[in-house]
């Protein structure tokens, strides 16, 4: 709230306190001011109110983070972060340009600085407003984040987590040579229109294979829709025979899959998942519940 001078008052402005006059409630506070509002406290001689400001208005917890500066500068980070993730992951796609590894981490890094930890992370993936035009890119951006934090969840060595975080840079990048329309069309796909989409993982794989990445990073991803009891693709792997960081890297996956909107529904929320498994924490969702117990 603040206080402003009478002559700056619009109708519409809530007043956040009582306006007095000789000790007496002139007008009550939570009052919507209209022009006779305003006129009653020009005729007694009213000179400084208090009203409420957006932010006070605000009444769930996605209108109140809209104002939190921490929140604002993660998001304008994302924005522009993704413009350069766009742009370097383009030109491997379209020219076969390599992306320095480092560059890629740097995106990482600046993000990082933008949050607290795992948790504020989760919160501000799922209230970030997606660029419906960018959805593959934001998928890849938001699952390296995510990486990350999964990776400090597990306590992974400092050389597996920039290995992770990579997988997640880049593991659908295959998606790209997929048509968007059938990426992002609402409603099921036809059985042949699928086996176009379950191509990506291989597309990707040989984009990156003579780019000089990791094997880790190359297995999350060929391997990242392999499932443990062999109901996966692209080549049905069981078990030990599929990558861990492929197994790691399917989690993030889905957990971002179903905290985003998608054209068939809306975003499922945090409490969704947790209302099945309420003694899980978000850490504990991810890392125990039924995500993880089909990858891993």
């Amino acid at each position: 709230m603040k206080s402003v001078a009478r002559m700056e008052l619009k109708p519409g402005m809530v007043l956040a306190e009582d306006v007095l006059w000789q000790d007496e409630v002139l007008i009550s506070a939570g009052t919507v001011l209209t022009h006779k509002h305003i006129e009653r406290m020009v005729r007694h001689s009213i000179m400084i109110v208090t009203i409420m400001e957006e932010i006070d208005l605000a009444t769930t917890h996605f209108q109140k983070l809209r104002f939190s500066e921490e929140f604002n500068a993660f998001e304008q980070k994302h924005t522009q972060n993704l413009i350069l993730f766009k742009k370097l992951i383009t030109d491997l796609a379209t020219r076969g340009t390599a992306i320095p590894e480092q560059d890629l981490l740097n995106i990482y890094n600046d993000m990082r600085m933008t949050y607290s930890n795992g948790y504020v992370l989760l919160d501000y993936l799922y209230n970030l407003m997606p660029n419906e035009d960018e959805l593959t890119f934001n998928h890849c951006l938001n699952s390296a984040l995510l990486a990350g934090a999964f990776a400090e969840w597990i306590s992974m060595q400092q050389a597996g987590k920039m290995d992770l975080i990579l997988s997640g840079f880049y593991y659908d990048i295959g998606k790209l040579q997929i048509p968007y329309t059938l990426l992002w069309r609402p409603g099921k796909l036809t059985p042949e229109e699928f086996e176009i989409v379950k191509k990506h993982p291989v597309i990707g794989y040989v984009m990156l294979k003579d780019t000089g990445i990791s094997q880790n990073v190359l297995g999350a991803v060929l391997m990242h829709h392999e499932r443990m009891d062999g109901s996966g693709y692209p080549r049905r792997l069981t078990g030990e025979q599929i990558s861990v960081f492929a197994r790691y890297i399917a989690i993030v996956d889905t957990y971002i899959a179903m905290a985003s909107p998608r054209p068939h529904r809306a975003a499922l929320t945090p409490v969704d998942e947790v209302e099945s498994a309420p003694h899980f924490s978000y850490r504990q969702l991810i890392l125990r519940g039924p995500l993880c117990s089909a990858v891993i």
